[in-house]
Protein backbone atom coordinates (compact mmCIF):
# COMPACT_ATOMS: atom_id res chain seq x y z
CA UNK A 1 0.00 0.00 0.00
CA UNK A 2 1.74 3.27 -0.88
CA UNK A 3 0.95 6.68 0.89
CA UNK A 4 0.46 9.48 -0.12
CA UNK A 5 1.25 12.91 1.98
CA UNK A 6 -0.45 16.60 1.14
CA UNK A 7 2.66 18.76 0.65
CA UNK A 8 2.12 22.45 0.37
CA UNK A 9 5.97 23.10 -1.41
CA UNK A 10 4.97 21.44 -4.26
CA UNK A 11 7.44 17.91 -3.55
CA UNK A 12 5.91 14.70 -3.91
CA UNK A 13 5.42 12.56 -1.10
CA UNK A 14 4.20 9.59 -2.81
CA UNK A 15 6.35 6.81 -1.40
CA UNK A 16 5.95 2.67 -1.33
CA UNK A 17 5.82 1.50 1.99
CA UNK A 18 9.21 -0.95 1.00
CA UNK A 19 11.04 2.61 0.25
CA UNK A 20 9.66 4.33 3.40
CA UNK A 21 9.86 1.15 5.89
CA UNK A 22 13.21 -0.03 4.74
CA UNK A 23 14.86 2.56 2.32
CA UNK A 24 15.25 -0.64 -0.32
CA UNK A 25 13.66 -1.15 -3.44
CA UNK A 26 10.69 -3.73 -3.24
CA UNK A 27 8.14 -4.91 -5.69
CA UNK A 28 5.15 -2.89 -5.09
CA UNK A 29 6.59 0.59 -6.27
CA UNK A 30 6.93 2.06 -9.63
CA UNK A 31 10.64 3.50 -10.57
CA UNK A 32 9.80 7.02 -9.82
CA UNK A 33 7.96 6.24 -6.68
CA UNK A 34 11.56 4.17 -5.84
CA UNK A 35 13.76 7.04 -6.19
CA UNK A 36 12.13 9.83 -5.46
CA UNK A 37 12.46 11.06 -1.93
CA UNK A 38 9.31 12.86 0.23
CA UNK A 39 11.56 15.94 0.10
CA UNK A 40 12.46 15.88 -4.06
CA UNK A 41 10.51 18.02 -6.30
CA UNK A 42 8.25 16.70 -8.78
CA UNK A 43 8.44 17.67 -12.61
CA UNK A 44 5.60 20.26 -11.96
CA UNK A 45 7.26 21.61 -9.41
CA UNK A 46 10.37 22.00 -11.26
CA UNK A 47 8.35 23.99 -14.17
CA UNK A 48 6.78 26.37 -11.99
CA UNK A 49 9.77 27.06 -9.89
CA UNK A 50 13.33 26.12 -11.33
CA UNK A 51 15.24 27.38 -8.42
CA UNK A 52 14.04 23.82 -6.91
CA UNK A 53 16.49 22.32 -9.06
CA UNK A 54 19.41 22.42 -6.41
CA UNK A 55 17.01 20.05 -3.67
CA UNK A 56 16.86 17.30 -6.46
CA UNK A 57 18.21 14.51 -5.02
CA UNK A 58 20.90 13.00 -6.56
CA UNK A 59 19.75 9.88 -7.24
CA UNK A 60 16.08 10.92 -8.77
CA UNK A 61 17.57 13.24 -11.03
CA UNK A 62 17.97 10.52 -14.02
CA UNK A 63 14.74 9.62 -13.78
CA UNK A 64 13.67 13.02 -14.08
CA UNK A 65 15.25 13.78 -17.01
CA UNK A 66 13.86 10.41 -18.55
CA UNK A 67 10.25 11.84 -17.63
CA UNK A 68 11.12 15.54 -18.98
CA UNK A 69 12.35 14.18 -22.38
CA UNK A 70 9.46 11.95 -22.67
CA UNK A 71 7.40 15.26 -22.38
CA UNK A 72 9.69 16.97 -24.66
CA UNK A 73 9.01 14.20 -27.45
CA UNK A 74 5.44 14.32 -26.57
CA UNK A 75 5.10 18.47 -27.16
CA UNK A 76 7.30 18.02 -29.91
CA UNK A 77 5.03 15.78 -31.48
CA UNK A 78 2.24 18.32 -30.59
CA UNK A 79 4.01 20.97 -32.39
CA UNK A 80 4.50 19.38 -35.57
CA UNK A 81 0.74 18.58 -35.62
CA UNK A 82 -0.40 22.39 -34.69
CA UNK A 83 2.04 23.56 -37.59
CA UNK A 84 0.83 20.82 -39.77
CA UNK A 85 -2.85 22.27 -38.90
CA UNK A 86 -2.09 25.76 -39.00
CA UNK A 87 -0.50 25.42 -42.64
CA UNK A 88 -3.53 23.74 -44.22
CA UNK A 89 -5.90 26.16 -42.32
CA UNK A 90 -3.85 28.99 -44.11
CA UNK A 91 -3.52 27.40 -47.09
CA UNK A 92 -7.55 26.92 -47.16
CA UNK A 93 -7.76 30.34 -46.38
CA UNK A 94 -5.83 31.75 -48.50
CA UNK A 95 -7.55 29.65 -51.54
CA UNK A 96 -11.12 31.05 -50.44
CA UNK A 97 -9.48 34.42 -50.52
CA UNK A 98 -8.44 34.27 -53.88
CA UNK A 99 -11.47 32.34 -55.33
CA UNK A 100 -11.81 30.12 -58.13
CA UNK A 101 -8.60 29.82 -60.50
CA UNK A 102 -9.01 31.48 -63.51
CA UNK A 103 -7.40 29.11 -66.43
CA UNK A 104 -6.28 30.43 -69.59
CA UNK A 105 -6.00 28.79 -72.72
CA UNK A 106 -2.95 27.89 -75.23
CA UNK A 107 -3.44 31.67 -76.93
CA UNK A 108 -3.93 33.73 -73.41
CA UNK A 109 -1.42 32.12 -72.13
CA UNK A 110 1.23 32.75 -75.05
CA UNK A 111 -0.32 36.71 -75.07
CA UNK A 112 0.40 37.40 -72.07
CA UNK A 113 3.88 35.96 -72.13
CA UNK A 114 4.02 37.56 -75.61
CA UNK A 115 5.23 34.05 -76.94
CA UNK A 116 3.74 31.99 -79.51
CA UNK A 117 1.20 29.27 -78.66
CA UNK A 118 3.26 26.57 -80.10
CA UNK A 119 6.30 27.70 -77.64
CA UNK A 120 3.45 27.56 -74.80
CA UNK A 121 2.83 23.64 -75.51
CA UNK A 122 6.35 22.93 -76.47
CA UNK A 123 7.45 24.10 -72.66
CA UNK A 124 4.13 23.26 -70.91
CA UNK A 125 5.73 20.66 -68.88
CA UNK A 126 8.37 22.63 -67.71
CA UNK A 127 6.07 25.68 -66.36
CA UNK A 128 5.03 25.76 -63.13
CA UNK A 129 1.63 27.60 -63.93
CA UNK A 130 0.22 24.49 -66.15
CA UNK A 131 -2.61 22.77 -65.35
CA UNK A 132 -3.18 19.42 -67.00
CA UNK A 133 -7.16 18.78 -67.08
CA UNK A 134 -6.18 14.94 -68.62
CA UNK A 135 -3.60 13.84 -70.79
CA UNK A 136 -4.12 16.03 -74.26
CA UNK A 137 -6.00 19.00 -72.01
CA UNK A 138 -3.89 22.18 -70.64
CA UNK A 139 -4.32 25.62 -69.28
CA UNK A 140 -2.97 27.75 -67.83
CA UNK A 141 -3.47 29.16 -63.87
CA UNK A 142 -3.52 32.99 -64.75
CA UNK A 143 -2.23 33.74 -60.62
CA UNK A 144 0.90 31.16 -61.27
CA UNK A 145 1.31 33.04 -64.62
CA UNK A 146 1.59 36.43 -63.06
CA UNK A 147 4.04 34.97 -60.15
CA UNK A 148 6.32 33.67 -62.84
CA UNK A 149 6.53 36.54 -64.79
CA UNK A 150 6.99 38.88 -61.36
CA UNK A 151 9.57 36.35 -60.33
CA UNK A 152 11.39 36.33 -63.96
CA UNK A 153 11.87 40.18 -64.94
CA UNK A 154 15.19 40.85 -65.27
Amino acid sequence: MRTKQANETGFDSTVSPAVRDTGSVGDTASDSERIRRPDTPTLESLISDPGLVDRVAPDAIAPLLVESAARCTSLAAIQVALAVRLQADGNQRTAALQGPARLLTADEAASKLGTSRHWIYRHAGDLPFTVRLSPRAIRFDEAGLGRYVARNRN
